[in-house]
């Protein structure tokens, strides 16, 4: 993992200093303020892997791949690529070759693995820094369709970028988010819980797995019917996401259970975590032909660190564990935070 952000830190550091030789050297005002915009841009993006690097040496980011060593090596390959479209003169360039350099550039940095991995570290900041970089692949492609001339090489590389992210964006959303909630799909969630499980035996830091299930949701559907059952299943989702912390996952782990990854979470964090989760979801306003229909979930959850020492089936037995807090909830009146369970290393296996 520590190759891997390292050759993604060092693809941005590429056209960091690219873009900035372009901007040196160009005598359009136009063009050598776009590439002093894309410049910065990739700062920024540097400032990212930077702090997925700190995050890393400090344990704090698990291996979020199975064979990092085939990207590590597709990353070396790309970067290699991209050093060999860089001409040492840059001075004789026109704007058309400027932009031209630049689409290609960007055309090497498209990769869902750069979401993936902002993603993980910190769930809250990967639609903003997804919608960073759309602004700076949007800046690109308006400059190259207002310069290029039509049927040029650098107005095809615009339009494949623009159809390369949208195609990309949607791609990943099939195949990583539930379609009603817009949260992560089991799919997600599997992928990421086996990381984070490995993480949290390999250093020994805790994780919290809270279940979530939204109370009589069968009554909802019957009496109202799904236009206002999915209604409701969205509300609770967008309070839940909004409710968590900025290093939680959420996901839909079921038809209306959610799921929330909460990396280093003690049993008291859990607790406030679930009761923050209650208090939001009781105040979703769902309008039902003009009254408001009141929601409620019962909130399950489990916590291990050492508990997951040596154990075959980390995940499964996190979330077994989440699901008797879970029914504990329900069996209590429902409506409710159950108690943590707190797994330790003699604690029966699934």
């Amino acid at each position: 993992m520590r190759n891997l952000l390292g050759q993604c830190e060092a693809i941005d550091t590429l056209a960091r200093d690219v873009y900035a030789r372009l901007a040196d050297s160009c005598d359009d005002p136009e063009i050598r303020d776009l590439m002093l915009e894309l410049t910065e841009d990739e700062r920024e993006h540097c400032v990212w892997w930077a702090e997925l690097l700190d995050a890393w040496e400090r344990g704090l980011l698990p291996d979020i791949v199975g064979d990092d060593q085939s990207l590590v090596a597709d990353m070396e390959s790309r970067l290699c690529e991209m050093r060999l479209l860089i001409p040492e003169n840059t001075e004789t360039l026109s704007c058309e070759e400027a932009l031209t350099i630049a689409a290609q550039l960007e055309f090497y940095m498209i990769d869902p693995i750069f979401g993936e991995l902002f993603e993980l570290v910190e769930p809250a900041a990967a639609e903003v820094r997804n919608a960073s970089y759309r602004d700076h692949l949007g800046r690109l492609t308006d400059a190259i369709t207002e310069r290029a001339p039509a049927g040029s090489h650098s107005a095809l590389l615009g339009r494949l970028l623009e159809r390369v992210w949208h195609d990309n964006r949607l791609l990943a959303a099939y195949a990583n988010r539930d379609g009603l909630t817009g949260l992560l799909n089991r799919r997600a969630l599997n992928a990421h819980m086996a990381q984070w499980t490995a993480w949290a035996m390999r250093y020994g830091r805790a994780l919290g797995v809270l279940l979530l299930d939204v109370d009589f949701f069968k009554r909802v559907n019957d009496t109202y019917g799904h236009v206002v059952g999915d209604r409701a299943l969205l509300a609770v989702a967008t309070a839940v996401r909004e409710t968590v912390r900025d290093s939680d996952l959420v996901a839909r782990y079921g038809g209306d259970e959610f799921a929330v990854i909460a990396p280093e979470a003690d049993v008291e964090q859990l607790r406030a975590l679930g009761e923050r989760i209650l208090a939001a979801v009781r105040a979703v306003p769902v309008a039902v032909n003009g009254d408001q229909l009141s929601l409620s979930v019962s909130i399950g959850s489990a916590t291990a660190s050492a508990g997951l020492a040596d154990d075959p089936h980390p995940a499964e037995r996190l979330f077994s564990a989440a699901d008797r807090s879970l029914y504990a909830a329900k069996e209590a009146g429902r409506d409710r935070v159950s108690e943590p369970v707190v797994l330790a290393p003699s604690d029966e296996r699934v």
